[in-house]
Parts: structure tokens; sequence; C-alpha cells
């Protein structure tokens, strides 16, 4: 039996199809021109095709060996994940000071504690705040998303107790191990996250709603087509 197949869903063939949704979307985002120099939107289209390479970079790791690299593909979406939250954030509410700190120094922004001292802002803090710039009614789903997924994914990244979990238990071969739907889900995931990147560059160089609706018509056609495959998907 093939370790890769989960309930008669085969990981790599669905990581595959994750693969080439991503990749239609990237070539759907390549119709829309970098925007004239204007540090908004240059690092915010910047940040949004960079979030596409590790989305697709994640799909290949499910493609090739899920089994063996299962903790790389769940690190590579927080990666994916930071970026397009990012690519919304500086190409939509951010302050000028607060892009100007970014671009400049490296800079993510900051709010004041009740002491009086400087915080970061969470992922899921500057999630709530370009929830809107994505379109998604208002129903918080990006927001959602990542509040459930990001502690876990960080705590891999981090190499703590998230990271042991995942390399078997007590008496068991070390090796990793984990739930394989959720490997499937996170490479949906990934599909959904390049989904709201091409919005985020579709919004800085499109200027007009029917212009943006023309040239995102292949990119809606890309993500509909692996909707169906999502719901279609049974495990037996």
């Amino acid at each position: 039996m093939n370790a890769n197949v989960i309930g008669g869903v085969d990981i790599a063939r669905e990581a595959g199809a994750a693969r080439g949704a991503i990749v239609a979307l990237v070539h759907s985002m390549a119709q829309f021109a970098m925007p004239a120099p204007n540090v908004r939107n240059v690092a915010s289209t910047k940040l949004a095709r960079a979030s596409m390479d590790y989305g697709i970079a994640l799909c290949v790791l499910g493609e090739s060996a899920p089994d063996d690299l299962g903790a790389p593909l769940i690190s590579l979406h927080r990666m994916q994940m930071e970026h397009v939250i990012r690519s919304a954030f500086f190409g939509g509410p951010a302050t000028e000071e607060e892009l100007k700190r970014f671009v400049v120094n490296d800079e993510m922004p900051t709010v004041l504690t009740a002491n009086g001292r400087k915080r970061r802002l969470s992922i899921t803090e500057l999630t709530e705040r370009v929830e809107p710039f994505f379109d998604t009614e208002g129903d918080g789903k990006v927001t959602r998303v990542v509040r459930s997924h990001y502690g876990l994914i960080s705590g891999v990244v981090h190499g703590g107790r998230d990271l042991l979990a995942l390399y078997g238990e007590p008496g068991q071969p070390i090796g990793f191990s984990v739930d394989k739907k959720s490997l499937v889900q996170i490479i949906d995931h990934a599909v959904s996250f390049a989904h709201l990147a091409t919005i985020v560059v579709a919004k800085s160089a499109v200027d007009s709603p029917e212009r943006f609706s023309e040239l995102m018509l292949p990119h809606f056609q890309a993500i509909k087509a692996y909707v169906a495959r999502q719901q279609a998907r049974v495990y037996e």
C-alpha cells in the first residue's frame, strides 16, 4: 500500500494539483506589470510574488516526499502565510512611516503596551487589519485560518514541543509522523493564500473594476477548478 495514500486520497497527487493551480496563478499574476516606481506598490508586489514561490516549494515537497519532508513543508507554509499578510498590509493600511521602517530597517509595525513599551504586532493582529483588503465579505475567514494554524506552524519552525510531537511517540522509530489529512489541509491552504496574493498584486496594478475582472478571469477559473477537485475529494 502506498504510504502517501490516505483514505483513497493520494497526497502526492493532491500536492501536484495544488502546484499546478499555484503555477496558473503565477501566470495570471504575470499579466500585471510591476507598478510604477511607488515604494508601497513595489514592496507589496514583491512580497506577494515571493509568497507564491514558497507555496510552490511546499507543494513540491508534498509531491516528492511528504513522509520525510513534512516538517519543512509545514515551515514553508508559515513563510508563505507571512509574506501574503505583509504584502496586503504594506499595500493597504500601513502608514507611510510603517512602510518606510520596513523597507529601510526591516522593522515591522508596533503598538504601545499599557506600560508604554513598544510591541510588534502579531501576525494575527496584522491579518485582522488587512482582512478587508482581500474582499472576503467581512467574514473573518482569513483571520480564523491564521489564528488556528500559525501557532502550530511556528512551533515546528522554532523546533519546540510541536516539532518534537511530529517525530514519533516513545517506543516508535524516530521520524516524521503526522495525520496525513493535516498535510492535505495545509496544501489546500497554500492554494488559498496564493489566491490572496494574486488579489493583492491585482489591486496594486489595476485601476478599474472592469479591468480587474478581465485580467482575473483565468485566475478565478484556476481557483474554481481546484475547489471543485477539493470538494470531490472523498476519504474512504
